[in-house]
């Protein structure tokens, strides 16, 4: 197999990574299990506990004790895929329309989060927050798309991308009603594509058409302002930088010639994000809260794959352009101060979704959606709490037209059909002050 051909074929696998990643469900809010149960309307103002430290480091100057919160949240998942496969190639052997179905394509996950606050005097706090902002998991049968080109394994397979986030930050209240916050973020990511050919394992036997898995790291910063009206009323701005973080890995392919290896590198860009919340208690006993977010998803203007073995200038072996666009996500919920040891609270929010109808995949389900949350929290003591979270997702259905080179339906081969997403979300989280 020449060099050409070689990169050719690890350019289209590495494309699959990224094309599957850059929509709305690469975005992860679940930092909390009491922001889960308010559909994390006005998470940046309220600073219930140390999790405000995931949106907003300014809020760390409403804590005159050192605050500690843990929480985990399970995600599942129900993505299901009803369409067909087409192949306009005239005298091929393969029919010209194969039905191809698949439920329960996205596997189950949790997303853990820690974070300490620490106020060294009435003007000035640390923090350290341990979270993440952005992953992504789609795993479909070996079998699907049996019968069709041996291609339609390009398009489905196993894809997941994983980060954890790294992020010390420090506060400084300026007065009794302005504070401001910093911070450094430091992003470690894993990512994996697995593409099978669905017509060469009649006996459940696993054949590669194309692997990649690799890691890398990235930079990026923080900052964040609270405004306190008074005591019950508070308003916060927030934004988080762009992270660029380069995957370097290895691809292992039987396109052409079985076991052939080479080292690939894939950059990443993880969107920056701005937030406006609010938080506004009328009485002894309810509050209102909302946020506005913005994720700068348009900022990723191409792709690039790039390997030694290409030899195309720069050894780029794909440079494509992508089709986001900015998107917007609104959030409005209640929190209900029942007594001393309770709390309950509701939410609901809209997302938006990042990649236009005609551009959608098979791979990540990706388009409007609906939050439906809830949850309580337990105080044991004055120093100890517990919160309680849960959310439903309801994914709108979309069309999907998908060829398999570069995601252009005006291939000869491509699925046509509808996706559609939805999921159940569960949380906790310890909160302890010291």
């Amino acid at each position: 197999m020449t060099t050409l051909f070689k990169s050719r074929a690890l350019a289209s696998t590495l494309a699959l990574l990224a094309t599957n990643s850059f929509a709305s469900g690469f975005q992860i809010n679940e930092h909390s299990a009491a922001g889960l149960g308010r559909a994390f309307a006005g998470e940046g103002a309220i600073a219930d506990n140390a999790s405000v430290l995931g949106r907003n480091p300014a809020a760390m100057m409403m804590f005159d004790k050192t605050a500690v919160s843990m929480a985990a949240t399970m995600v599942d998942p129900d993505y299901s895929v009803d369409g067909a496969f087409i192949t306009d190639l005239p005298g091929s052997r393969f029919d010209s329309s194969t039905a191809a179905s698949h439920g329960n394509a996205g596997p189950n996950a949790v997303v853990p989060a820690a974070y300490l606050i620490h106020p060294i005097n009435e003007q000035w706090a640390v923090g350290f927050a341990m979270m993440t902002n952005y992953g992504l998991g789609t795993r479909f049968d070996d079998s699907f798309g049996a019968g069709s080109n041996p291609a339609a394994g390009l398009l489905a397979g196993e894809t997941s991308l994983m980060s954890v986030n790294l992020n010390p930050n420090v506060a400084y209240r300026i007065n009794e009603q302005w504070s401001l916050g910093a911070g450094v973020n430091y992003t470690i990511a894993t990512g994996y594509v697995d593409r099978v050919n669905p017509n060469a394992n009649p006996n459940g036997s696993h054949n590669t058409l194309a692997n990649f898995d690799g890691s890398g790291n990235g930079w990026g910063w923080n900052v964040g302002g609270l405004f306190e009206i008074n005591q019950d009323n508070r308003l916060a701005l927030t934004y988080r930088s762009q992270i660029d973080v380069e995957l370097e890995g290895d691809y292992t392919g039987a396109v052409g010639a079985p076991g052939y290896k080479a080292d690939a590198t894939v950059d990443v860009p993880m969107p920056a994000i701005a937030e406006f919340s609010g938080y506004h208690r009328l009485n002894q006993q309810f509050a209102l809260h909302y946020s506005v977010m913005w994720t700068d998803w348009s900022a990723f203007e191409k792709l690039e794959a790039v390997s030694e073995q290409c030899n195309l200038p720069g050894g780029v072996c794909l440079s494509k352009n992508e089709q986001l666009q900015d998107a917007m996500r609104y959030a409005v919920g209640a929190t209900w101060y029942v007594n001393p040891q309770w709390e309950a609270r509701v939410g609901v929010a809209y997302d938006e979704s990042a990649v236009q109808s005609e551009h959608a995949t098979i791979s990540l389900p990706d388009a409007d959606k609906w939050w439906y949350s809830a949850g309580a929290t337990y105080h044991l003591d004055e120093t100890k709490s517990i919160d309680f979270g849960m959310t439903y997702i309801n994914g709108e259905a979309s069309e999907v037209k998908e060829g398999v080179h570069n995601n252009d339906p005006g291939q000869p081969f491509y699925f046509e059909g509808n996706n559609e997403g939805n999921a159940f979300l569960a949380s906790v989280q310890f909160n302890m002050l010291f």
